[in-house]
């Protein structure tokens, strides 16, 4: 599930993610920010150059971490008047989708979580990281390899809770088994002593 509302809490937490995946520049015309003096802006600065975050698909509702950057709040005015920042977007917004080296937060951070879909979303990125990481090592897809998968659950609901402060393993399952449809590139299914295994999706069986 994704917040529909990008509230004080989700820029905090996406802010370092984003920062880690892009770099710290403008990702239109990859120029500095304005720097900070004791946390707060100086009135010198221009208002223009501050840091925002742009939705690459230009829906203010889509909230998730592949839809967001860091731009200048000028640069996020013109870009709908310039065709190859245009194109620039979808084409990031497309990558972001289809990279599997998704982001998430580090250990020891923030613990509290005000709602239920900003959990989900974490618990969301790390399941979806940690099975690409399993599948794709090196880039290349192991079709071969067959994971347990109580254990892949045990694995990343500890994940999850050593980020977020909080996660149940119920929770964690049926996320997991979001990931394991048709819709994704994972199959669930039973291994000859009748155990669930999860393994890579090949081409003939989507």
């Amino acid at each position: 599930m994704v917040a529909k509302r990008l509230s004080s809490f989700i820029k905090k937490r996406f802010n370092p993610l984003i920062e880690d995946r892009d770099g710290v520049n403008c990702f239109y015309c990859d120029k500095s920010f304005p720097t900070k003096k004791l946390g707060i802006l100086s009135f010198s600065i221009d208002k223009n150059m501050i840091r925002e975050f742009d939705h690459l698909n230009n829906d203010r509702s889509d909230n998730r971490l592949e839809n967001l950057v860091h731009c200048h709040r000028i640069c996020n005015r013109q870009k709908m008047k310039n065709n190859d920042w245009i194109y620039k977007a979808k084409a990031k917004l497309r990558d972001n989708e289809r990279s599997t080296d998704i982001p998430i937060a580090h250990a020891g951070g923030e613990k509290e979580i005000g709602f239920e879909t900003e959990s989900n979303s974490i618990f969301c990125e790390v399941a979806l990281k940690t099975l690409g990481e399993k599948f794709q090592p090196d880039g290349k897809k192991d079709y071969l390899l067959k994971l347990d998968l109580k254990e892949f659950v045990d694995l990343v609901t500890a994940k999850a809770y050593k980020i977020v402060g909080h996660c149940s393993q119920n929770t964690m399952i049926r996320i997991v088994n979001m990931f394991l449809t048709p819709e994704f590139q994972y199959i669930k299914e039973k291994d000859e002593l009748r155990r669930w295994i999860i393994r890579l999706r090949k081409e003939e069986e989507y």
